[in-house]
Formats: C-alpha cells, structure tokens, sequence
C-alpha cells in the first residue's frame, strides 16, 4: 500500500470541498487547491496562498464546456502550476479538487500536470501526501487509468478529525461449490480469479485483506489464508468470519463472498463511506424489500463477541445475526451488485453482458 496517496470519493453535491474546508483549517502546509462554489459559481482557490480566481464563466462564454458548464482556459493554467509548484514543498498534503472526466476520459483539465504530479507520487517517498477528490462514479475509472492500485481511500470521518475503527478486508471463498462444478473463487469473470479480483477492490478500503478458505489458494501471494480454526468448522460463511476474528479481534472487518462478480470499487465505497462507530455492522439489503446481504458488510468489532455467543448458542446465519444486533442496511445504487453467480448458467449469462 502506498502510504503517500490516498482518495476521497464521495457522491455529487454532497459536501466534499466544503467537508476539505473545513478539515484544512486543522492543518499546516498544505498545498493545491480547491474547487469551491461560491454563490453559485464556481472558483479555484489556491490553498498555500488564498488567492482565489473565478473559474465558471457566464453561459455562452468561449472556454472548455464540462456538462452544461462553461470554464476559464486560463485558470485551469493557473491550476496546474499550483500543482507543478506544489511538488517542491517538502511537507503536509498536496489537494487536488478534483479529477473528473475532462481528465480521466479526455486527458483534458489538469492534464498532463495531473498524470506528472501522480506519478512523482508514485516513484519516490515523499514527506508530504497527496490527495485526489475522485467522484463516487469515476472510482474505478481514476484507479485504473492513473495505476492507482496501491491508493488509499480515505472515509469522511477522517476528515471530521473523527476516530476511525482500524478495518481489515476478508475475502469469503466458500466451501466446494458443489452447484458450480468448480470453486467459484478461481472463475475469472475480470482478468484474474475473483477471489484476488475482489482483494485487490478491498486493498483501497483495509488495512490488510486475508483470504478465508481451505483450499490451497494458488496465487495468493501476499495475502495471509486464513482456514476455518477447529472451533468454528462445518457452519458456512459463519466459520471465516469467526476464525478472522480469532486472528484480528481487535479490527472490524469488510466482508465480501466470492459469490458476486459485478461488484465494483464504488459499491464497497457506499458501505465504507457509511461505517463508523454508530452502528455494529452495516451491510446492503435487496431493493424493494428488508432481506439483508450479510456477505457483502462491514462488521464493528464492537460485536465480535456477541457474534461468539450467537454461534455458541447454535446460530449459524450471518442474515439473522444482523437483525440481532444494530445494523445499518442500505440499498446498493446497482441492482445488480447483489445478483449471485452459483451455476454455470449464471457464468455464461455474465460472459454475455
């Protein structure tokens, strides 16, 4: 993981310049700058200096048009000097608010000062960090494009000065797959078997990502596998949580099962965005009804141990243990986040998208 980069990715509207506002009145040598709306028009502000320029024109101005927008060829200039500059300070962050799609799919905007400054970022250490405001929708899109593997999304918390609960990532493999014909972690709907396809979506969110099985896990790699220890045997996805929790009882823990193979990035953002100390657990639930999803889920420390006596008490389904105790269910913004491949029928339909 690349401690020098990190991501905050949040939907549109929903406060992001504002919520770095006010976190940088905390904060000492930051550079970059911001985007913000002031009376409904929006500015670059240089952070290190204050100075701040309008970058919406008037509608029907010449300039670069983003969406129904019109903005200042020059001040997009001035921005990318910022950021030029920017790199030869040797502490604190360096903010970039934001990169959209002028940059990721046109490599307009910013660019190429936006690529040069990433990727500084990426061939040496740095005593200073950089943050990118990506929105919830370009996620994937941002990581994939600037190599962004190693980046660390940063919840909002952070930025409220907040305690943030230390998380770990498990990868659920399942047990023999009997209705597949074959282990569901090794079939590769993406360009990798998709139990390393979705380690590599939990690395953005977790501290560490362990795989639960056992099986040998050809490809692991760097990813501790973690089979079911002997008191939790024998009861389904119950048994990895259980036997991670033995391992790490002191960090909560982002749980995804092999079995859904059109998650994305910006679908276990919507549950890392919404986990904090409030609630045990939060998980998606099925649109248009209750049914909760308790393999794709963040479960809180905080109720390990009433997990433990559920199971002592001959529980063995995560979906009731969620209704037990406070958990946060919401609906996921695709539908067919939640759909499971179980049959090679399933396969074949995802091979047709």
């Amino acid at each position: 993981m690349n401690k020098d980069i990190h991501i905050l990715s949040l939907p549109v509207q929903s406060g992001k310049t504002t919520l770095l506002q006010q976190w940088l009145t905390t904060q000492q040598d930051a550079a970059g700058f911001l985007s913000p709306d002031i009376d409904g028009i929006r500015y670059l502000v240089n952070i290190a200096t204050g100075r701040q320029r309008r970058f919406q024109l008037q509608p029907g101005d010449e300039g670069i048009k983003i969406g129904r927008f019109v903005f200042d060829p020059l001040v997009f200039e001035w921005g990318k000097k910022i950021l030029l500059e920017s790199l030869k300070n040797e502490t604190g962050w360096l903010i970039i608010d934001e990169a959209g799609r002028l940059e990721i799919n046109q490599n307009k905007g910013w660019e190429p000062a936006l690529t040069e400054v990433i990727q500084a970022f990426q061939s040496q250490e740095h005593n200073k960090k950089l943050l990118l405001v990506v929105r919830d929708y370009l996620l994937d899109e941002a990581i994939e494009k600037y190599r962004l593997q190693s980046a660390k999304v940063l919840p909002p918390l952070f930025f409220l000065n907040e305690k943030i609960p230390a998380l770990n990532g498990l990868v659920l493999c399942g047990g023999e797959s009997s209705r597949m014909g074959r282990s569901k972690a090794m079939i590769r709907y993406h360009d990798q078997p998709q139990f390393l396809h979705i380690a590599g979506q939990l690395q953005h969110f977790c501290n560490i990502v362990c795989i639960s099985s056992n099986f040998t896990m050809e490809g692991a790699g760097a990813y501790m596998v973690i089979p079911d220890a002997a008191p939790f045997k024998n009861a389904g996805p119950i048994s990895g949580v259980l036997s991670a929790i033995e391992k790490y009882p002191d960090e909560s823990l982002m749980v995804v099962a092999c079995d859904y193979p059109y998650l994305e990035r910006r679908d276990l953002l919507q549950l890392f965005n919404s986990f904090s100390d409030e609630y045990e657990a939060v998980c998606f639930r099925q649109p248009g009804s209750q049914i909760r999803e308790p393999l794709v889920a963040i479960y809180h420390h905080s109720c390990f141990e009433k997990m433990k006596a559920f199971f002592k008490d001959g529980g063995q389904s995560l979906r009731k243990f969620t209704g037990q105790i406070n958990t946060q269910s919401i609906i996921p913004e695709n539908e067919l986040v939640l759909k499971s491949h179980d049959t090679p029928e399933d396969f074949l339909t995802f091979r047709k998208r």
